[in-house]
């Protein structure tokens, strides 16, 4: 079981997502804050033997490829944990497999998505925020994106993951059209699915099955 803490997302920061050379940090005491404020969560959700488990997130002041390192240095390994999203991974312009690599001791849980990355290139160059790119589709199907799911797949194996993974697939809810607004997603998650069968992914329940014949 875990808790997973997503830092809200910031108006001081939704501007500059995907731009990580760019973002306002946190003052040192404020970060100090927000470190201690993780480990008091983590401290409640051990005690209900519940895995705490931080995700960082695009438009948030978790986000860059540093801040990662520094809370992964500043919280307790064995309180708090990596909730890697590859696609928000990518959005920061890292490379989610080389993330796992480096915390896949630390990583019981994962996140599936991917970043088109030529609407990433286009957000970047004129300057859009976070939002901006939900609603322009940054957010892809898997495998039509920049996340090499074969390397990541083939990472974790290595490293023995028997964590959980949840695929998601992030969709502007803002579409007027309702049925549209709900089918995109639901396409998008059936293409998700195929594709990861496609790379050898299988129900585990299903695989342990007994043979019918």
């Amino acid at each position: 079981r875990f808790f997973t803490i997503v830092p809200h997302i910031a108006e001081e920061r939704v501007a500059t997502a995907g731009r990580p050379t760019e973002v306002q940090k946190l003052p040192d005491d404020r970060w100090k804050q927000f470190m201690q404020a993780i480990v008091q969560v983590a401290e409640v959700t051990k005690s209900y033997g519940i895995q705490c488990t931080l995700h960082p997130h695009s438009g948030a002041w978790l986000e860059t490829e540093d801040e990662i390192h520094r809370a992964m240095a500043d919280l307790p390994a064995d309180l708090v944990y990596l909730c890697l999203d590859v696609g928000h991974c990518a959005y920061a312009g890292i490379d989610p497999v080389k993330m796992y690599r480096q915390y896949a001791s630390r990583t019981p849980f994962l996140h599936f998505k991917d970043i088109d990355g030529a609407v990433l290139e286009r957000l970047q160059k004129q300057k859009l925020g976070f939002w901006d790119g939900v609603s322009g589709r940054v957010f892809c199907p898997l495998g039509h994106g920049v996340v090499d799911f074969p390397g990541l797949l083939r990472a974790m194996k290595a490293e023995g993951f028997s964590g959980w993974v949840t695929v998601e697939q992030d969709a502007d809810n803002k579409i007027a059209d309702v049925d549209a607004r709900l089918q995109k997603p639901f396409e998008c998650c059936k293409l998700n699915m195929q594709y990861l069968r496609s790379l050898g992914v299988v129900d585990p329940a299903a695989a342990k099955a007994p043979d019918a014949s």
